[in-house]
């Protein structure tokens, strides 16, 4: 009889452990278990020693699950928290599988992240090999002041030896003022070409800032595939929503390629 008055109350102390959300509630319930442990002594209860471990399980299973919860909150803040457990009790979770639980899930989220990143390449590769490719080298060179180099320049460039030739498009351009702007468009794509974006980037921004040369739609168009080139979405979508608002050469082209963007 004394067995039944006594335990009665457990039901009421898991429910208080499994209630917890944070080190301060699982040190209440601590006491309440202490508490009441003492009391059932007291009263010559059997078993109190028993009953004492096994709440000290119930306590340790709920830190447990609270330490995962919170390093799952780190890595996703809108995690919610863990809810009172109605169900039977669940083996002690140790820490150990707790880390590979975390472990699993920052591996799944980085697959995930691998996957959307290569989707993302995937796609811009089919915009580039659809939309994009060099320019034909139309220059005259008659007006440049070393005929020899501009020529040297332009063989380079045909044949696809773009490294070479964005050399050589960097030394003319110290020493000509003049047809500056085409100079500078073919150097920005043998750059855009051997994947220094940077370089290229500064070159057709240098055409577009001009504001007053023939090579401004090519350099605004170069300029959008520098930036999915570099895996840049948003400033991608800036620039051909620019170019499509421009209603001028490549605006059906740049509305295509939103289309793949978005």
């Amino acid at each position: 009889m004394k067995n039944e008055v006594y335990y009665a109350p457990v039901k009421k102390i898991l429910t208080i452990i499994n209630s917890c959300q944070n080190d301060s509630q699982l040190q209440n319930s601590e006491k309440v278990v202490n508490d009441y442990v003492k009391l059932v002594t007291k009263q010559g209860i059997s078993n109190s020693l028993d009953l004492k471990k096994r709440l000290y399980q119930e306590i340790e299973q709920r830190e447990e699950a609270l330490y995962l919860v919170n390093i799952l909150k780190d890595l996703n803040p809108e995690t919610e928290p863990i809810k009172v457990l109605k169900r039977k009790p669940i083996k002690r979770i140790t820490r150990f599988v707790a880390a590979i639980i975390i472990f699993i899930i920052l591996m799944f989220g980085s697959f995930n992240l691998f996957r959307c990143d290569n989707t993302n390449q995937q796609s811009n590769q089919e915009i580039i090999n659809k939309f994009y490719a060099p320019y034909e080298m139309t220059l005259i060179t008659r007006s440049l002041n070393n005929d020899i180099l501009m020529q040297e320049a332009v063989v380079l460039y045909k044949n696809k030896n773009y490294k070479e030739a964005a050399n050589i498009f960097k030394q003319i351009l110290k020493e000509n003022n003049s047809n500056i702007a085409a100079i500078q468009l073919y150097s920005g794509i043998s750059y855009l070409e051997i994947k220094e974006y940077q370089k290229a980037n500064s070159l057709f921004n240098q055409i577009i800032n001009h504001n007053d040369n023939l090579y401004i739609e090519q350099a605004e168009w170069c300029l959008g595939f520098c930036f999915i080139m570099e895996n840049d979405k948003e400033k991608a979508i800036e620039q051909f929503k620019k170019i499509m608002s421009e209603k001028g050469y490549y605006s059906k082209n740049a509305k295509q390629i939103l289309k793949k963007l978005n």
